[in-house]
């Protein structure tokens, strides 16, 4: 695959969540060109839904939206909302290499508010990444049914939030990605990512996914969580993908 990859794998790659919104990825949307999703996330603790049976998960409301603008700026907005509270992030990303280069930088900066169950006021913090990807030329297009794919993509993006009445380091957050292109237009994503928050254990999930093509430039999410951080948690996710 080249390092031009479409806009709609872009927003894909950006999309690949189950629970907070996704990190972002170098590559700049086209201008004028707009990608929505939205969806649903659930978790719930892996060793009650294994042993009993039920899945009785948490809920977690997704959005996330995107527009290219002139000069190779990205303008997103994203917002989760869940039983215990939720975070809206609004950015600009600036990738910073030619969109032939075969490897993307960028670097973003923005506002978010956190808002948790028991408080009253959102915490109001300010936003900073950097995130750096390429295409991938790797194909295996004579393997068996749906292990076929034909080139693919890889970036690794870090985000911190600062605390915007004290200053503080609030947030960290970390995310590989690797990205197939599948048989008849499917998307395979693998991504893991490494989180930080105030008052509770750095956090690491495995965050496989699949994104199965219906209509033109729209896409369905199919994706999983798995705690690898001895949280002993797990989830899914569901969402809808569009551009235009």
């Amino acid at each position: 695959m080249s390092a031009r990859l479409s806009p709609l794998l872009v927003g894909l790659a950006m999309a690949c969540v189950a629970g907070l919104p996704a990190l972002a990825g170098p590559w700049a949307r086209e201008e004028g060109r707009v990608f929505l999703s939205f969806g649903v996330a659930l978790e719930d603790q892996a060793e009650r839904v294994l042993t009993t049976g039920a899945f009785t998960p948490s809920q977690t409301d997704l959005i996330f939206a995107e527009i290219g603008m002139p000069y190779r700026w990205t303008l997103g907005v994203s917002a989760s909302a869940g039983d215990t509270g939720g975070l809206t992030v609004a950015s600009a990303r600036r990738t910073t290499t030619p969109g032939d280069a075969t490897w993307q930088v960028a670097y973003e900066f923005g506002a978010a508010a956190r808002r948790q169950d028991g408080t009253p006021d959102a915490q109001r913090l300010g936003l900073l990444g950097a995130s750096v990807g390429r295409g991938l030329g790797l194909a295996r297009p004579g393997w068996p049914g749906p292990l076929a794919f034909d080139g693919g993509w890889t970036n690794l993006d870090a985000r911190s939030y600062f605390d915007l009445d004290t200053g503080t380091l609030a947030v960290r957050q970390v995310e590989a990605t690797l990205g197939l292109n599948g048989a008849n237009g499917v998307l395979g994503i693998l991504a893991v990512k490494v989180e930080d928050w105030p008052n509770a254990e750095p956090l690491a999930t495995l965050r496989p996914a699949l994104a199965i093509p219906i209509l033109d430039r729209s896409h369905v999410h199919i994706g999983g969580r798995l705690d690898l951080s001895g949280g002993q948690t797990m989830g899914l996710s569901v969402g809808l993908w569009h551009e235009f």
